[in-house]
């Protein structure tokens, strides 16, 4: 699966919202109550914890690690999928009526992961984890809020994950 159509698939799993369930009215004929109902564990329509969302107005900083597993070659280019950072920016510009600036930028490096490709499918949390330990020496994680993984074009299948940078993942910095 190319970069760009990775990323895609986690922009739209990342910013995809599930239809509001509709609760039925109460015996007192009180009015219908919306819940949010999310099909993304940490994306939901409603209220969320502090630190655990993205910014919705502002700048909105994101950074693409290029990552592979170890029994997986690395693509040659380290360039990011410029035409979907592009159109995320519009997107995030339309939906905000222009009250949040999404910037994403790429890492110009591969960065090895030290387990092979199937552990990753298993667990998501440890591929993430992972990938911030081997970006750690080269990324001052300070500067984002969300982290995206771009895996190479030859992984026929990918978990992905974004997660917010202040919900627990610990990371140095580098000045």
């Amino acid at each position: 699966m190319s970069i760009a159509r990775w990323l895609l698939v986690a922009a739209v799993l990342a910013c995809g919202t599930s239809a509001a369930r509709v609760d039925a009215p109460a015996a007192d004929g009180a009015s219908l109550r919306c819940r949010p109902a999310p099909i993304v564990p940490g994306v939901t329509e409603g209220g969320s914890a502090p630190g655990t969302v993205a910014t919705s107005v502002g700048t909105l900083r994101a950074i693409l690690l290029l990552v592979h597993a170890s029994d997986v070659e690395p693509d040659t280019s380290t360039s990011g999928p410029q035409d979907v950072f592009e159109a995320a920016h519009g997107w995030f510009d339309a939906v905000s009526y222009g009250r949040l600036d999404f910037r994403a930028e790429t890492l110009p490096r591969w960065l090895r992961l030290p387990a092979p490709a199937r552990e990753y499918l298993e667990d998501a949390g440890r591929y993430f984890r992972d990938a911030v330990a081997a970006a750690d020496p080269y990324v001052d994680f300070s500067r984002y809020e969300i982290v995206y993984l771009g895996p190479p074009s030859a992984v026929p299948e990918t978990t992905t994950e974004e997660t917010p940078s202040t919900s627990g993942q610990a990371a140095g910095s580098t000045d």
